[in-house]
């Protein structure tokens, strides 16, 4: 049973630090910034009255749905909202040089892993803040939903549950394209078991690292940096319940719900629960992840089609006890 004496309150400084500051053994590689993605940005153009509907409609035909009659988008385009969110994106992101930059450098390092995928062309543009979609990455497009992206303090944000929030700052942008990318290349999951849906997770969050080795793990779990601090602390004791609770290869759909699924906190069915980071089961998967990747030398690819119960029994898993 989880243990509250292990909370992360209850830690000491040196141990948080030496938590904080653990990284996989296996080295980057040294990939220069080589690729460039040309990003248009479709919200200014959008806004610019000089730019009529019908040039809009011929540059960017796949943005405006056949079905959908003009008059939408003419009172779209003088939508006070509309116009709001549009001033709020050049507010926060101005001429878009610094994510201009991580981007380039995240695509290389996707091109320098997978030579043969196609590099995309980026269209900003807003949704309206619909965060559940704020990346589309469709092999020759990289839609970007900037106003997903405006501050977890940001007016505009303030309806929203902290526990996603978090995720919406103009740092996150460069991290939830790599999110998309990573989604390309991992094959779906055809396994019903929590092992196998944990360990999937696991190798999403590991290809993540991989392509953006300069963003942090609370960026990649979505976790606050307390809430990192908590799971690293509590991992010993996590693995313990899922294997003493006998989780690993039951097929609940409610352990998705439980401990994988956005949430603001994991559902251990116990008092400690709020004091918990969700999708906790994530965590745990990448922690799988991670530990057979150090104790063996595959490749990226190998990695992504390993099973997962051949991937647990090669990863010699033993998170420490705190």
């Amino acid at each position: 049973m989880l243990k509250s004496t292990l909370f992360f309150l209850g830690a000491t400084l040196g141990t948080v630090l030496l938590l904080s500051c653990e990284r996989s053994t296996r080295e980057l590689p040294m990939v220069e910034s080589d690729q460039t993605i040309a990003i248009e940005r479709f919200e200014l153009a959008f806004a610019n009255p000089n730019n009529s509907l019908n040039e809009l409609k011929a540059t960017y035909p796949y943005l405006f749905p056949v079905q959908t009659p003009d008059s939408i988008w003419i009172a779209k385009r003088k939508d006070s909202l509309e116009n709001l969110l549009i001033q709020a994106v050049d507010s926060v992101f101005g001429d878009f040089n610094k994510p201009q930059k991580e981007i380039n450098q995240l695509f290389s390092y996707y091109h320098y892993y997978f030579p043969n995928a196609r590099i995309p062309k980026g269209i900003s543009l807003t949704t309206n803040i619909d965060y559940f979609s704020r990346i589309i990455y469709a092999d020759s497009l990289l839609l970007m939903g900037l106003d997903n992206f405006l501050g977890d303090q940001h007016p505009f944000y303030q309806n929203i549950p902290m526990f996603l929030r978090t995720t919406m700052t103009p740092d996150h942008l460069t991290h939830s394209i790599a999110e998309q990318l990573a989604l390309a290349q991992l094959p779906k999951n055809n396994q019903t078991t929590f092992l196998s849906k944990i360990i999937w997770e696991g190798k999403l969050i590991y290809l993540q690292e991989r392509l953006t080795p300069k963003r942090s793990m609370e960026m990649r779990m979505g976790y606050t940096k307390e809430q990192l601090e908590w799971a690293q602390l509590n991992e010993s004791e996590i693995w313990r319940y899922f294997i003493d609770q006998k989780l690993l290869y039951s097929t609940d759909k409610e352990l998705e719900y439980r401990f994988i699924n956005h949430a603001p906190f994991s559902k251990f069915k116990l008092a400690l629960d709020q004091e918990s980071p969700g999708r906790i089961g994530r965590f745990i998967g990448y922690q799988i992840v991670k530990s057979y990747m150090n104790h063996n030398s595959v490749s990226l690819e190998l990695l992504l089609k390993e099973e997962a119960v051949t991937l647990l029994k090669k990863a010699k898993y033993k998170p420490k006890k705190s």
